[in-house]
């Protein structure tokens, strides 16, 4: 919310800021961060007049159509509040999405540490829609609307279920979130799918058994890759390079989700078993996400990865 008074000095630790918004009566607003936001009027014509209270120089404020689920979780001693839009409503319910949450922010926090960008006794967790996917600060989440919609709960790379799905779009709040991934190399299938779908992986055979595991992510992720070496474009990449450019991203783009969702969920599993089973991973990974990032470079890279787990890239190689 603009303008923003910059040349205002004050006395104290901090600048309140109050902010009062009115709305149509279906709209609810939500602040990013630790503010607080309570209705104040309910008009004749329906719409609703809402205070906001925060501190600083600007407050982030979305606005919806949301449907509020308070989520309590014991593990991280808070309670999420988390905001959909209503239209994701028949979606939710589906999934289970409260308890899914709750059983998700559970294990990442019990396994890998909590996440550093909670409230000191509640979480928000929004979903938006807009560029770029999600983000965090203090106390808040975004995360993608896209990741709600029946078409990429039902994609089978990520899961076998919808529910499964909910599942990886969740744990990148430790994958993705909570640790940051550098996009730029697209040749290495290191990326946030790989550790997110390996840790999907592991919170399924938790929940449901190790043969609904093993049938619905580990038998895929060998499915797909041994279907990636057979690729004629892989074993003839000259011929890709011959393509129009539309073909040629197309199938780039296909062959590169097969790298970092199953061959990278692979690699991780053989590190596992290389390293001692699934205790030792679990310490390397937790070592990993709550180590302190080096501010010029704060990404965990695959070398990070290597280093920790004393391997070498060849030792994780699928043949």
């Amino acid at each position: 919310l603009s303008p923003c008074p910059y040349d205002v000095w004050y006395q104290g630790e901090t600048l309140p800021a109050v902010l009062d918004i009115t709305l149509p009566g279906p709209m609810t607003p939500v602040l990013f961060g630790t503010g607080s936001s309570r209705l104040l009027q309910e008009h004749q014509d329906g719409a609703k007049t809402w205070r906001m209270e925060d501190e600083g120089y600007r407050m982030i404020l979305f606005v919806g159509d949301y449907v509020c689920e308070d989520i309590p979780v014991e593990a991280a001693g808070l309670t999420i509040h988390f905001y959909y839009a209503r239209k994701h409503q028949p979606v939710m319910e589906a999934v289970d999405a409260a308890t899914t949450i709750r059983q998700v922010v559970e294990y990442c926090t019990e396994h890998y540490g909590p996440l550093s960008f909670y409230g000191d006794d509640s979480f928000n967790l929004i979903e938006n829609r807009g560029s770029g996917g999600g983000y965090a600060g203090e106390g808040a989440s975004l995360a993608n609307e896209l990741d709600f919609t029946v078409q990429n709960l039902y994609s089978g790379q990520k899961g076998g279920s919808p529910g499964t799905v909910f599942i990886h779009e969740l744990v990148h709040q430790w994958w993705g979130l909570g640790v940051m991934f550098d996009p730029i190399d697209e040749e290495s299938p290191w990326s946030s799918e790989g550790l997110t779908t390996y840790t999907t992986y592991r919170i399924v055979k938790e929940l449901y058994g190790p043969e609904v595991a093993q049938k619905d992510f580990v038998d895929q992720w060998q499915e797909d890759v041994d279907g990636y070496y057979r690729n004629f474009y892989v074993r003839h990449p000259e011929y890709l390079d011959a393509l129009p450019e539309q073909y040629r991203s197309n199938i780039a783009g296909s062959l590169r989700g097969v790298r970092h969702y199953s061959e990278m969920a692979l690699k991780i599993q053989k590190a596992e078993e290389l390293v001692g089973g699934e205790a030792a991973i679990d310490e390397i990974l937790r070592t990993l996400f709550t180590q302190e990032p080096d501010p010029q470079f704060p990404y965990l890279t695959y070398q990070n990865f290597l280093d920790a787990c004393g391997l070498t890239e060849e030792e994780l190689h699928l043949g």
